[in-house]
């Protein structure tokens, strides 16, 4: 009893560790700063990933779409030199017959015909000629040879003017022998300028090559001029693979940067390839990065709060109780505490160690501040809680923006149907890994007719409206027939209905036709004075090749309208 009372007698010392708020405040750092920031990063890399799956398949379809578009051009401007030479009298002036060409194709820069021997009989405009001969020029030499139309590559002008331009030329043949050509030269500008600059705002670069991969036109962050050479010895830095998809160059910008760059062959032979800046993706995915960061650092800040709260009211709990344990004695006490107690706990420590002789008074005492403290402790821990929910509940909002997202880039912004990729992944779930259909399927393709010369006359705001009609029309008969339709670009739809026991082949696609001429928008550039539409029906059985469906629609709907549109065209095999 003396020896306890000779140690309780001793000067009061506590070894001491680090303080509670500091421990528990750095465990919680770790506990939530490294999952947060863990999540931050996955999430982050995932979403550039999506980008870059979402914009090599726009660029795949935007480069189809440019291919397509220009084709049609230059086979428009080609099926009128080929008319001017086949309908031209010997009697006539070729004059006349220049003039009358360049008025119903203003995107001609200037026409010139040529006798067998490949002189020129005339031009327009009109310039001194002093015997000049285009025998060099393949625009005369491949239609001499072939008898056959032609698209020339790019070249400069040097008769009529001196820009680049590509020629398109068509054989005069009389009593079935060659007599020369009619020959018409598209400035390279007429039909690249006004599609690089639709690019442009989409953040999109345009390079067009001709057959021997020399630079028809080039957008300004390319570095390519008019007639360069974009062949490399580096297959890395090849422009345009047609082997492969839409793909990663590197240094391939004029500043040096990446670009994602998807190509597609012309029937020119032309290759068109479309690239977009790597950059753009990363700025948006370092953007959501920073905004998730954002989202989980406020929730993290919340926590730290409460926790800082909890901290003040446990610490104020625990004066209390030393006060009032020092308040049932009269004389103070030493004692040796040899274990770490925490810096909050040494007020505690030293009023104990100075009472353990009269340690039943005081019991009573301790069990009050005992039960203060669990009730904080679980104040705390319900505090907690409640965050953990709520960031759970936060994580659940991001779950739904992110499947809100897919469901609008699977969607048409104009038209409210499916867009391509949408469409795609339709197609996914009708077919087996391999492609092939697991249940019978119609496919039907649907262009509006005349929508060019509807844009012109009418306006783009009157063809949209126009597109939207049309859609919306469409639409009804399709989902009648348990179907969906998709926007695949410009007027082009694409429908895949179910196949009908009761139904024909071509009833549903006959129904669409009707229901959109019934609509009855007014077109005074159509034949029929109002808008209507081509379909080109093919059926797919199951077992069978989508890809080949969709095909075989498609030369159904070119029949459809080479037999004079607005009508219907089933595929037969």
């Amino acid at each position: 009893m003396r020896t306890t009372r000779n140690n309780l007698e001793a000067p009061a010392r506590a070894v001491t560790g680090r303080s509670l708020r500091w421990q528990f405040g750095a465990a919680l750092l770790v506990a939530g700063l490294l999952p947060a920031l863990g999540l931050a990063i996955i999430h982050a890399v995932n979403e550039y990933r999506s980008q870059q799956r979402v914009l090599r398949e726009r660029l795949e379809v935007l480069a189809n779409t440019t291919s397509r578009s220009i084709d049609e051009f230059i086979s428009a401007h080609q099926a009128g030199v080929a008319l001017a030479a086949d309908l031209h009298e010997p009697s006539r002036p070729w004059g006349d017959t220049l003039d009358q060409l360049r008025a119903r194709y203003p995107a001609f820069d200037a026409s010139l015909a040529t006798d067998a021997d490949g002189l020129i009989l005339a031009t327009n405009p009109q310039v001194p000629l002093h015997g000049d001969h285009v025998t060099d020029r393949d625009y005369f030499s491949t239609p001499a040879k072939t008898g056959l139309s032609y698209v020339s590559n790019a070249f400069r002008a040097r008769l009529i003017s001196k820009h680049p331009v590509i020629a398109v030329s068509a054989p005069i043949t009389r009593d079935g022998m060659f007599a020369g050509v009619v020959q018409g030269s598209i400035r390279v500008d007429a039909f690249t300028q006004h599609r690089t600059r639709a690019m442009k705002g989409r953040g999109i670069e345009l390079l067009l090559l001709d057959r021997n991969s020399r630079v028809i036109h080039s957008s300004e962050a390319l570095p390519y001029r008019f007639l360069d050479s974009a062949l490399s010895s580096d297959p890395h830095k090849d422009l345009c693979d047609l082997s492969e998809k839409a793909r990663l160059l590197r240094g391939i910008l004029r500043n040096g940067g990446d670009a994602w760059s998807a190509c597609a062959r012309l029937d020119s032979g032309w290759k068109v390839v479309l690239l977009s800046p790597d950059s753009a993706l990363l700025s948006a995915a370092g953007s959501r990065f920073v905004g998730l960061l954002g989202v989980l650092a406020l929730s993290l800040l919340g926590v730290l709060v409460a926790f800082v709260w909890q901290m003040r009211s446990l610490r104020a709990g625990m004066l209390s109780m030393s006060a009032s344990l020092h308040a049932l004695v009269s004389k103070e006490k030493d004692a040796v505490i040899d274990s770490p107690l925490p810096q909050e706990f040494l007020p505690l420590a030293q009023r104990i160690s100075s009472l353990a002789v009269e340690l039943e008074d005081a019991n009573r005492e301790l069990v009050k501040s005992l039960a203060e403290q669990r009730a904080l402790a679980q104040s705390l821990s319900d505090t907690v809680g409640s965050r953990e929910q709520e960031i759970e509940e936060r994580t659940a909002e991001l779950t739904a923006a992110n499947a809100e997202l897919d469901r609008v880039n699977r969607a048409d912004p104009l038209t409210g149907c499916l867009n391509r990729r949408g469409m795609q992944h339709y197609l996914a779930g009708i077919a087996d890994g391999h492609g092939m259909l697991v249940h019978p399927v119609r496919a039907i393709a649907i262009d509006v007719d005349y929508f060019k010369a509807y844009n012109d006359l009418h306006g783009h705001v009157a063809g949209d409206n126009a597109l939207l009609a049309v859609a919306s029309a469409a639409m009804a008969v399709v989902e009648s027939y348990g179907g969906c339709l998709a926007r695949m670009g410009g007027e082009e739809f694409l429908a895949l209905v179910p196949v009908p026991v009761e139904n024909p082949p071509g009833a549903e696609a006959e129904s669409i036709r009707r229901a959109v001429e019934t609509l009855a928008i007014r077109h005074a550039a159509g034949p029929a004075g109002i808008v209507t539409i081509s379909v080109g029906v093919a059926e797919g059985a199951k077992g069978d090749d989508w890809a080949h469906m969709l095909m075989a629609a498609d030369e159904a709907l070119y029949q459809a309208k080479s037999r004079g549109r607005n009508r219907v065209a089933v595929y037969m095999d």
